[in-house]
């Protein structure tokens, strides 16, 4: 079981690399009829899905959490909070993240591309 769990957990991830990688074959594959980022959503909710099957299929709720939970959560946020307020002034930095193959980077630099920056 521990074996299929891991296979549900990180089965999105070779689809996140091939979408990252290739966009153009995805486009491709899912034909002119079809829009690629709604084919694309569908898929992503399948995958978290899965995800979350697989992971729950192996673990078990308690509570209260454990004591390592709240540092963990702690600092989680802490980081989620420390990406929003990046000082996006410092000369060169949003284009050096469009350039990046860094994920999360490309996809700030690409809210920041369109203007969105004050949303967050």
């Amino acid at each position: 079981m521990g074996i299929a769990a891991a296979i549900g957990i990180l089965s999105p991830f070779p689809f996140y690399f091939w979408l990252w990688t290739w966009p153009q074959s995805w486009v491709d594959l899912c034909g002119k009829g079809q829009d690629p980022s709604k084919v694309m959503a569908h898929l992503a909710h399948f995958f978290k899905l899965v995800q979350f099957i697989s992971l729950f299929s192996v673990s078990s709720f308690h509570w209260p959490p454990p004591l390592y939970f709240w540092p963990l959560f702690a600092f989680g946020q802490f980081l989620n909070f420390k990406l929003l307020n990046i000082d996006w002034t410092v000369p060169g930095f949003a284009e050096w993240c469009s350039r990046s193959d860094n994920g999360i980077c490309g996809f700030v630099a690409m809210r920041l591309n369109f203007g969105l920056s004050a949303a967050w």
